[in-house]
């Protein structure tokens, strides 16, 4: 058996979030990712455009390590950031502070990242059981290229984007509902950032094709029939000279929303600008300049389970306009963040105090009140 101190299941924004935190808060960590790249829905996933840090009115919402990988998303590549975000001097700016980047770039820029922090990576490895005891999780097993393998740590954190940790330990959650959007990506004649393209409906759901159905029910049918209608339908469109280039193409399902905890708060559109003493965080609403939320500690745990903590899409959400809020990648890096330094903490102290908890979020630079 292999022994951590955390073990971070997933490898999205949220999960290198978490994995960063907990590494360098001292923790021997590992990451478990089921492909061959992280990034998840950010890069394989093809969803390239990093989600302001603002709040659309010019003030910055969003800090720490949601801003240091925004920058590496950048660091190669394609970069249509209004760089007046970092002069401390400007007032007003120009453009929110997003930008559109090379999945491909930030996703080895990522992997080098993780490893020169000492954070262990299993790459195509399939978290099979988990196993708890005395309401704590104690280890779980993965699959690898050699077979099973069990590793065992202190604490954990389920960034799979699918609460697979949680289902798997019998904690309730709650389904999603996903339009059919196959995004793939063009990099062609010369263009100054990649271009978003997509084959059914928006993210909004509009133009879905006639007889296709939303998924909801996180099951392997909706996965497959995603992929299938999917991938057949870009290739008549392209055929049909509605898709011009095909430079990329998705590498995992592209579900937004696939389930949510229900931890010890649960989000709703009903804390949209309400003040929390417990916050651990403040986000914006990334498509509604001014909207924002302040984020309670209770959205990332839950009380089944004392060592396990949630982190990214999953995170505890009552209804839809909350989900959305959150399941973006600023905030997941957020919350990834907050997770790793909740597992940390729990690992020392062996409890979670809240005033201790927002002592060190303020010494990372999170903002934690608008």
């Amino acid at each position: 058996m292999e022994k951590y101190d955390v073990i971070v299941c997933g490898g999205g924004i949220a999960g290198i979030s978490a994995a960063l935190a907990s590494a360098r808060s001292g923790q021997k960590v590992c990451l478990i990712e089921r492909n061959a790249l992280l990034g998840g829905l950010a890069t394989i996933g093809l969803i390239h455009w990093y989600e302001p840090l603002c709040d659309g009115k010019n003030h910055q919402m969003i800090y720490s390590i949601a801003e240091e990988l925004l920058k590496l998303s950048i660091a190669h590549g394609y970069d249509t950031l209004d760089h007046s975000w970092f002069d401390p001097n400007c007032k007003e700016h120009q453009k929110r502070f997003s930008t559109w980047f090379d999945p491909n770039l930030f996703a080895l820029s990522l992997t080098r990242l993780l490893d020169e922090e000492g954070v262990k990576i299993y790459f195509e490895s399939q978290i099979s059981e988990v196993h708890v005891r005395n309401h704590k999780m104690t280890s779980l097993d993965i699959y690898t290229i050699e077979g099973k393998i069990k590793l065992s740590a202190k604490s954990f954190i389920d960034a799979t984007g699918s609460a697979y940790i949680f289902k798997q330990a019998h904690i309730p959650t709650r389904n999603g509902e996903n339009y059919l959007t196959y995004a793939t990506t063009t990099y062609k004649n010369g263009l100054g950032r990649p271009i978003f393209q997509y084959t059914g409906a928006s993210m909004y759901g509009n133009d879905c094709p006639e007889g296709v159905r939303n998924f909801k029910d996180a099951s392997q049918k909706d996965v497959n029939d995603y992929l299938l209608i999917g991938q057949k339908l870009c290739l008549k469109e392209y055929e049909e000279g509605k898709i011009s280039d095909l430079s990329i193409l998705p590498n995992m399902v592209q579900f937004r929303r696939i389930s949510t905890i229900q931890g010890d708060y649960q989000l709703s559109k009903d804390d949209l600008y309400q003040h929390h003493e417990d916050s651990i965080g403040v986000i914006g609403v990334f498509d509604r300049p001014g909207e924002w939320y302040e984020l309670p500690l209770g959205i990332l745990t839950q009380p089944t389970i004392t060592n396990l903590f949630a982190a990214g899409r999953i995170v505890s959400c009552f209804d839809n306009s909350a989900w959305e809020a959150t399941r973006v990648i600023p905030v997941c890096a957020l919350t990834g963040e907050v997770s790793g330094y909740l597992a940390s903490y729990y690992n020392k102290n062996h409890r979670i105090d809240l005033k201790e908890i927002q002592n060190i979020l303020v010494q990372h630079g999170i903002k934690l009140h608008y």
